[in-house]
């Protein structure tokens, strides 16, 4: 068994990596708290700090003993994690500590944002933290990439073969979401889509987190069924798309293989309705981009060069506009 101050180096090192220390210390005292209760105490640091030694130190996170008393404890973020003054109760939960963060380490790298540099040229310097792709070998790997060209992207959340850019990111997303929609519309039979977009803000209900205008517009477009129209789109507050053409048949598989909204209840319900013996001829519902996808905004502000409250702020605002679907079949 690792020594005491093996574990100790391990377990600060673990922390001082970790994206969220605080729910792997957590969960590990949980799973130990019917065997470590009795060996934890609460103590306030001594004024005269000549009977504490540091074990090991990294970053914010420092283990320490009390060489009178014979106790550890775990400082880190300038609170105390926990005290214990039995040295194999802290030797069980550090090694607990370990066992979970480990596999907490390996999740979060695993899962963290990659940043593609898709360049035309092979020999342009690869910018820091990102990986260089020429643009021929992106099309190639990612190739359902909408317009792809020269930039900074990252993975599409929702599909591995695509790219998505990281400027004006969750926008970009929004509007590939809206794009997969009126799609999916078109080939239920849908003769008439309508969106409007409106930010629930009070006072300021001319400006979208996905636009880059602040002056409100009405559109329509003309669209065969199944045909993509995010080029269209471009930066419309307010929208209609009216079909063309004979749909394909409707049967229960059309969202199996939807980017989006494969277990969409709005849209699988709309189905159901569409192939009852009493089908809607209108329907209503709502959409919104609230969740942030993992994406990583100290990575994004970096690549971009600009501060990372920025982009939370960006995506902030985006989280608060509602766009209103009105379909007529």
């Amino acid at each position: 068994m690792e020594s005491i101050s093996e574990l100790c180096k391990e377990t600060v090192s673990i922390l001082a990596k970790a994206k969220n220390p605080d729910y792997i210390i957590n969960f590990a005292k949980e799973q130990m708290s019917k065997h470590i209760a009795s060996g934890m105490k609460k103590i306030t640091r001594p004024e005269n700090n000549v009977y504490w030694d540091i074990i090991f130190k990294e970053g914010d996170f420092f283990i320490e003993q009390n060489n009178k008393f014979h106790q550890y404890r775990l400082i880190g973020n300038g609170k105390t994690y926990f005290s214990i003054l039995k040295k194999e109760k802290l030797t069980e939960l550090l090694i607990k500590i370990i066992e979970i963060g480990r596999k907490q380490n390996a999740c979060d790298l695993k899962t963290s944002m990659s940043v593609y540099q898709v360049v035309v040229d092979a020999n342009i310097d690869e910018k820091q933290g990102c990986k260089l792709i020429t643009l021929n070998d992106a099309r190639k790997q990612f190739p359902e990439t909408y317009n792809l060209s020269s930039g900074f992207y990252t993975v599409h959340p929702c599909n591995e073969s695509a790219l998505t850019p990281i400027d004006n990111y969750f926008g970009n997303l929004a509007l590939d979401r809206d794009n997969e929609c009126v799609v999916l519309l078109g080939k239920m039979g849908a003769k008439c889509v309508s969106i409007s977009r409106k930010e629930n803000n009070e006072g300021n209900n001319n400006i979208s987190a996905d636009v880059k205008t602040s002056i409100k517009n009405d559109f329509q477009i003309t669209v065969d069924v199944g045909s993509s129209i995010l080029k269209n789109l471009n930066n419309q507050m307010n929208f209609k798309v009216v079909f063309k053409g004979t749909p394909t048949n409707l049967n229960r598989d059309l969202l199996l293989n939807s980017i989006w909204f494969k277990n969409d209840p709005q849209l699988n319900g709309l189905l159901e309705s569409l192939l009852s013996d009493n089908p809607a001829q209108e329907w209503d519902f709502e959409e919104n981009i609230d969740s942030a996808f993992n994406f990583d905004f100290s990575v994004g502000a970096s690549i971009l060069g600009i501060v990372e409250s920025r982009l939370k702020e960006e995506f902030k605002k985006l989280s608060k506009v509602t766009r209103s679907f009105h379909v007529e079949f």
